[in-house]
């Protein structure tokens, strides 16, 4: 082999190695998740399916859905018919923590945004990486002219703490 292209393979294989320790501390969130709660003294469900994505190691985007979630939030919006999936973004906070914020808006059935709502939480890995905890987790909802990122807006509803729970990374089991 030519000394350049060794070299320049050498010169790949450091830089390569170089990246994957930058961001490559602990377990990573990208992946298709299931969240679980197990009630105390109840079944468990299943109530979340998430899409985790991002370019590194250390943040990325979110898509969640939640078929379950009460739209017209206990009664208060009769008129929702549909809301959308919960988009948001991701960010490693420590070597297997990371914060996420995702926001949803629900719609009458002529289109109107009826409300945003808004759910910040805090995913802690097991040593296995195939299951996180969640904690801290805290819903609010703001009315739709609201920028639910504006530290000055005051959501209707809310803050309302979210229960703990596990989410679980999906696998391809062969048939």
């Amino acid at each position: 082999m030519k000394p350049n292209v060794l070299l320049g393979m050498l010169l790949l294989a450091l830089s390569a190695a170089a990246s994957g320790s930058a961001h490559g501390k602990g377990c990573s969130p990208q992946g298709s998740w299931f969240g679980f709660h197990d009630w105390p003294g109840g079944d468990g469900l299943i109530y979340f399916i998430s899409q985790v994505t991002g370019k590194d190691q250390s943040h990325g985007d979110t898509l969640v859905d939640s078929p379950g979630f009460d739209l017209t939030l206990g009664g208060m919006f009769l008129n929702a018919v549909n809301v959308s999936k919960a988009r948001g973004v991701w960010e490693r906070i420590g070597e297997q923590t990371f914060a996420q914020t995702s926001i949803l808006f629900a719609v009458d059935a002529d289109g109107n945004a009826l409300y945003t709502g808004k759910l910040s939480s805090v995913g802690t890995f097991a040593d296995d990486c195939d299951v996180k905890r969640i904690t801290n987790g805290t819903y609010n909802f703001y009315w739709p002219w609201q920028n639910p990122f504006d530290p000055t807006a005051d959501p209707f509803l809310g803050p309302i703490p979210a229960r703990d729970h596990d989410a679980y990374r999906m696998h391809v089991e062969l048939p």
